[in-house]
């Protein structure tokens, strides 16, 4: 069974949920149409063109934590034998989902439920949390 493709974007110091994409024929980002996480149901559509600050895709990695809660590229985990935190990225060398921490490791991510894990944030809203330097 395949992970249903799913984006979030950070916008302008805000979080979306996108409903649609589109593309140029040349593969460049054109507009996307997003609702806010946290607020209501306001339908915008950002044209990253426009923003004073780029827009930053956020897929979601097809696995969810032990609430049941979506894990996105850029969230920040807390692991229950530890207490430890880590980030939730795509590893290019290893060509998949993986979380690091301050050591500096990938940690794949396989699919399913992490049930030793919960998202308590995210890399752009609580940045504070991440106490290490980020590549």
């Amino acid at each position: 069974m395949m992970n249903p493709i799913k984006f979030r974007v950070w916008a302008t110091h805000q979080m979306f949920s996108v409903r649609s994409m589109t593309w140029t024929d040349e593969g460049k980002l054109w507009e996307v149409t997003a609702r806010p996480v946290k607020e209501g149901h306001r339908l915008h559509i950002l044209y990253p063109d426009h923003l004073s600050e780029s827009l930053t895709l956020l897929q979601f990695t097809g696995v969810v934590d032990k609430s049941g809660r979506e894990l996105y590229d850029g969230d920040i985990l807390r692991h229950d034998d530890s207490f430890s935190l880590s980030v939730v990225e795509w590893d290019v060398l290893g060509n998949m989902w993986a979380y690091a921490n301050e050591d500096g490791f990938h940690y794949p991510i396989a699919g399913g439920k992490m049930h030793g894990s919960e998202v308590v944030g995210n890399r752009y809203q609580n940045p504070d949390l991440i106490t290490w330097e980020m590549e």
